[in-house]
């Protein structure tokens, strides 16, 4: 590690990242049973593709850093950025726009086959002959 200056991280650290990033994914994706990454896969609609490699780094991270001379890879400023963007990404979601936009998605479905069901109604009318 000639020339590389590397912050250590500890396995409390990483733990309480975690655990803080667990919490807001419950709270603002509603992902609220297992590890970290089964609740990023829960939420994953609401995530970035970055922010979810980022969640993914920090549970490699888990896993890493209680083996001492694995734990030597680690960077704790890389792991620091990634969990705050992580942090500021979960942030930004809005569970009751979330609802807003999947109940319009769902009445603007609707309406459109109504409209459909609607249209061939009155062309089947049409070629059986009962409009004139």
């Amino acid at each position: 590690m000639r020339g590389m200056v590397c912050a250590m991280v500890s396995a409390a650290d990483i733990d309480q990242k975690i655990e803080k990033l667990e919490q807001l994914l419950a709270r603002k994706c509603g992902a609220k049973r297992g590890g970290l990454s089964r609740r990023a896969h829960k939420a994953a609609r609401y995530l970035s593709t970055r922010t979810k490699r980022q969640i993914a780094s920090l549970e490699e991270a888990r896993q890493l850093v209680g083996h001492p001379r694995l734990a030597q890879r680690l960077d704790g400023a890389t792991l620091q950025r990634a969990y705050e963007d992580a942090v500021a990404q979960i942030n930004t979601v809005d569970r009751k726009d979330v609802r807003k936009g999947f109940w319009l998605g769902l009445l603007g479905s609707l309406a459109f086959n109504l409209i459909l069901a609607f249209a061939i109604f009155l062309v089947v009318l049409g070629l059986r002959g009962f409009l004139s």
